[in-house]
């Protein structure tokens, strides 16, 4: 017996209709709530339908203001307070006990690495005069920056790094390792931002010291929702040794400006195009296994149903 070969084929349509009031159309009714349903029940039982936060990565545009505060707190000396301290801010430092200023020499300067025309690092030294009777304990910095964010989001702000370590015994140096940190306690939010820390002075009161004047910036600025640190690695090392018995006490500081997470609200349409990759993933599995039901119903008539055929022509 000779094979046969498809010359032509046109596909068969078939079409089951029903009353608006009966058990077939009750059925559909049923699967297709059932279709629109349980996709958006799945995605928001397991991770939620809506992104609320959402995050990216980015390298930061960090710049040194060529502002400092510098305090040494002294231990076996004659000064009084056992503190000494230096600022680059004039009004500050006329305000302060003159026996208490001891200017340091200091250079810094920040490196573009990979010559991206974003700063990398910041080197600084301090070289702080010192007595042969005086022992330093403890160094408390605070460093004046701007911080922004140009790619992934606007954002614009002056923050203050505070570096402070204790030692005890007699240092000659102290040398600071560390990458800077982006600090946040809540998301970012999706629209431009331009934050100030406020100036020194602007805690400064009559009435108040000004170490006074210091903390009350200090405990502000732990209070903000957007600040910068150091990484929890960070390197604090205290030389100690014979040098110590020089007439001056150093500070090496290398802070490097890396690649950072940060966390923002996301807007409405990356808010719905999240939302409508998870539910649409899951809707496709349901409604072919709905479909697949729907058909076997029908086509068993086990809901009753009139049954009505069309053949589909080449121009439909």
């Amino acid at each position: 017996m000779m094979s046969l070969i498809t010359l032509f084929s046109r596909p068969l349509i078939v079409h089951y209709k029903s009353s608006k009031i009966s058990q077939a159309t009750l059925f559909t009714i049923i699967t297709w709530i059932i279709n629109i349903l349980y996709p958006w029940i799945i995605v928001y039982q397991t991770d939620g339908l809506w992104k609320k936060v959402d995050y990216f990565w980015e390298k930061p545009q960090v710049n040194f203001k060529y502002d400092l505060i510098m305090m040494a707190k002294l231990k076996n000396t004659s000064i009084s307070s056992n503190q000494i301290i230096w600022s680059s801010f004039p009004q500050l430092n006329n305000q302060l006990d003159q026996k208490k200023i001891r200017i340091p020499f200091i250079s810094n300067y920040e490196s573009d690495l990979n010559n991206d025309d974003v700063y990398d690092q910041l080197d600084m030294k301090l070289v702080l005069p010192t007595e042969k009777t005086e022992k330093i304990s403890s160094i408390k910095l605070i460093l004046f920056f701007t911080y922004q964010l140009k790619v992934n989001m606007n954002l614009k702000m002056d923050s203050q790094l505070i570096l402070e370590s204790f030692t005890d015994e007699p240092p000659s140096k102290l040398s600071i390792i560390g990458d800077l940190k982006f600090l946040q306690k809540v998301p970012l939010p999706n629209d431009q931002l331009l934050l100030s820390t406020g100036s020194i002075f602007d805690y400064v009161d009559s009435d108040d010291s000004i170490k006074t004047s210091i903390d009350n910036m200090l405990t502000e600025s732990t209070s903000q929702v957007f600040s910068i640190t150091t990484s929890p690695n960070t390197l604090f090392l205290w030389n100690h040794g014979y040098e110590r018995n020089l007439d001056k006490f150093t500070i090496d500081i290398k802070l490097n400006y890396q690649d950072d997470l940060f966390h923002y609200i996301p807007g409405f349409w990356c808010t719905m195009k999240w939302a409508w990759i998870q539910y649409l993933s899951i809707y496709i599995v349901f409604y072919w296994i709905i479909q697949k039901i729907r058909c076997f119903v029908f086509h068993n008539q086990i809901t009753s149903s009139m049954v009505f055929t069309e053949i589909k022509s080449h121009g439909d």
